[in-house]
């Protein structure tokens, strides 16, 4: 495939116009909404439809975007994960049923003996996330090794018994990259390369903090502020199995088309139907293809973005309709805070919540809260998280996101407070024992 092919004129030509008009004015609109940048492309039967950019690679020095500008694919790193896995399995040096003690020596005997391989890829592993832990956050930054995760991840206690229950789990993604390195002999990023890269032609590859930072092409990520405004973010860090690899837009499209044909390497059969996205703060990424022969992929250097237009390009490919953009949570309760104050908030959270198709719970708020805390706008994030103990006064979450905020403008005992409720709460969270055991 030839970049050119995909990529971005984008003056392409429409090939069935009876969906021409919806993308054009899907895509319109989510621009004029200030919800995408990053570039697009939607296929049908591995012929381009319509494709779409927007913005900057990089917003102060106005950087264009490219052919060539790399993104942080997010959590869709667990694609290349999993592929790697099943060409083990195919080339039958892995079985689904292996235990992961041959392979890592990180847990108890009886734990390594229960935990297998079919678990770790189907959420039923019982392990949690390393990136909740405090040691984590010490070691993001550096030039950490995969067995650095490992370490984190041998510390933390089970969620449930091995095979008992299901949980998303980003340290599942670990241990199976730990796998992967034991059975090939390679590096994680390596074996990207070796197993999926080459044999798809995928040459825009960047998995190490090193390799990141070589690359002059990469796009920045973007803070979406609760006020409208940006933060420019150059946050790299080093890969891992779980998420973290950066690549473009049509190499990222040559993996999605070679899984939609059923034409990895390792031959495995895929679901005919695939809808995936990756979100992180800064970067959103979303990849999927229809049993009738559409494709796409989505990849943003701004929060949020491809979460809210890839469900409406699905929708438009079903029938050709979508439901219109509506504002950013957080730039509503920015306004109903500063224009209305918090009781106003409290009456209307409900209503806005589910007006952005989503369940009313715990998590709402906590994400909300989060946006405010990392723009610094510290005491509207507080305010958001106490609203939230007093809406959800059993979710752990929301004490422990409230912790978070007091430890994050160092008031220690309001943090403390609340870690203790989330130990009355979940008295398996491992994180908060962490942090008040340490204080």
């Amino acid at each position: 495939m030839k970049k050119a092919m995909y990529l971005l004129g984008l003056a392409i030509i429409l090939t069935i116009p009876t969906y021409a008009q919806p993308f054009t004015q899907l895509f319109r609109q989510a621009i004029e909404s200030g919800m995408f940048s990053g570039q697009a492309v939607i296929l049908k039967d591995g012929a381009v439809i319509y494709g779409k950019q927007n913005g900057y690679s990089e917003n102060s020095s106005k950087r264009p975007l490219t052919a060539n500008t790399l993104y942080n694919t997010s959590y869709l790193t667990k694609q290349f994960t999993e592929e790697i896995i099943r060409q083990l399995i195919a080339e039958g040096d892995l079985d689904e049923l292996s235990s992961v003690d041959q392979f890592v020596d990180i847990f108890p005997p009886k734990t390594g003996k229960a935990i297998t391989v079919a678990q770790l890829l189907t959420k039923r592993s019982g392990l949690g996330d390393y990136e909740h832990s405090p040691d984590y956050a010490k070691i993001r930054k550096t030039d950490f090794k995969l067995h650095d995760l490992l370490q984190i991840i041998s510390w933390q206690p089970l969620l449930f018994d091995p095979g008992t229950g299901e949980a998303y789990s980003n340290s599942a993604y670990i241990v199976l990259g730990a796998v992967i390195e034991k059975i090939t002999g390679q590096s994680f990023g390596d074996a990207v390369r070796t197993r999926i890269g080459t044999p798809l032609g995928m040459t825009s590859i960047a998995y190490t903090k090193a390799e990141k930072l070589a690359s002059t092409n990469r796009a920045y990520g973007q803070l979406l502020n609760p006020d409208g405004t940006k933060t420019n973010v150059d946050d790299i860090e080093n890969g891992h199995p779980d998420e973290g690899i950066y690549t473009t837009l049509d190499d990222m499209l040559k993996f999605v088309e070679a899984k939609r044909k059923q034409q990895l390497p390792s031959h495995y059969n895929y679901p005919l139907d695939m809808d995936l996205t990756g979100s992180l703060p800064t970067w959103t990424s979303a990849i999927g293809y229809t049993e009738d022969g559409y494709s796409y992929v989505i990849l943003c250097n701004m929060g949020e973005s491809a979460d809210r237009i890839a469900p409406r390009v699905r929708s438009v490919m079903k029938d050709g309709s979508y439901k219109p953009f509506t504002p950013p949570t957080q730039l509503t309760l920015y306004k109903w805070i500063t224009g209305n104050g918090m009781p106003y908030v409290e009456q209307h959270v409900k209503e806005l919540c589910e007006s952005d198709g989503k369940k009313f719970d715990a998590g709402f708020l906590n994400a909300n809260g989060d946006i405010f805390m990392q723009a610094k706008q510290t005491g509207f994030g507080i305010a958001l998280f106490k609203l939230n103990v007093k809406l959800f006064p059993g979710s752990a979450a929301a004490y422990e996101c409230l912790g978070n905020a007091y430890l994050q403008i160092g008031d220690k005992a309001n943090a403390e407070v609340n870690y203790k409720k989330v130990m009355e709460l979940d008295p398996k969270n491992g994180r908060v024992k962490d942090i008040l055991s340490a204080k």
